[in-house]
């Protein structure tokens, strides 16, 4: 796998990794082969690199690397959303919680 500016790349290469948006949806899922349709659209999204296949890359890999992105969103997408939880609650509901979860001595 390489890293790619998206400026540099061709019809016919394979991404490696899917490509996110800035909001971490899926623009284009790994193993797509670009058109230059694909490219405008990373262009026009302002995506500046991507990660393309070598020829000799193994599937099983790629695989794997797929995986762990995944698992890495819904990790994020968990933390953005009890980060929101947090940010709603008033002052006196944050104090309410902390006294109930910390306990001094």
């Amino acid at each position: 796998m390489k890293t790619v500016p998206v400026k540099k790349l061709t019809s016919g290469m394979i991404l490696a990794r899917p490509v996110f948006d800035k909001n971490q949806e899926i623009l284009l899922d790994a193993g797509i082969e670009l058109t230059e349709e694909y490219i405008k659209r990373l262009k026009s999204r302002n995506i500046r690199m991507v990660s393309i296949l070598d020829a000799e890359e193994d599937d099983d890999e790629i695989i794997e690397e797929e995986d762990e992105e995944i698992e890495e969103v819904d990790l994020l997408t968990d933390l953005k959303n009890k980060l929101s939880t947090i940010e709603s609650l008033t002052y006196q509901e944050a104090d309410e919680i902390l006294k109930h979860t910390i306990h001094f001595n």
